[in-house]
């Protein structure tokens, strides 16, 4: 459970893009986006749940693993705790009065990339 939120970055870029295909065939954006949106939460949930159940592997293995990097670990988690929120809070924007592409908005500003050219 603890890597969980590893596997899940791997699909949230994969279930962006189906989104954003379906949408641009003609999906309805509010529906399209949502599963997306619900994947981000899963990945925001299992990121803290890990962050949790942490402390309980740490015991396990900190007679084989040195402290620092136990601590540098920890660390790692919390900012990809961080991180993934902050992406959940910029893509759930986009279902706000049903537009997707709002927070593309940001674009030009830097905070998003450009991948549609």
């Amino acid at each position: 459970m603890v890597h969980l939120p590893i596997a899940l970055t791997l699909l949230v870029p994969v279930f962006a893009v189906g989104s954003l295909i379906a949408i641009r065939r003609g999906a309805r954006p509010t529906r399209a986006w949502a599963l997306t949106i619900a994947l981000l939460g899963a990945l925001s949930l299992s990121a803290w749940v890990s962050l949790q159940t942490g402390g309980a592997e740490e015991e396990r293995v900190e007679e084989v693993v040195p402290e620092s990097a136990i601590e540098g670990h920890e660390e790692a988690a919390e900012a990809f705790l961080a991180l993934s929120v902050l992406v959940l809070v910029v893509g759930a924007a986009g279902l706000l009065n049903g537009r997707v592409e709002r927070p593309m908005r940001w674009r030009r500003i830097g905070l998003v990339p450009n991948f549609t050219r």
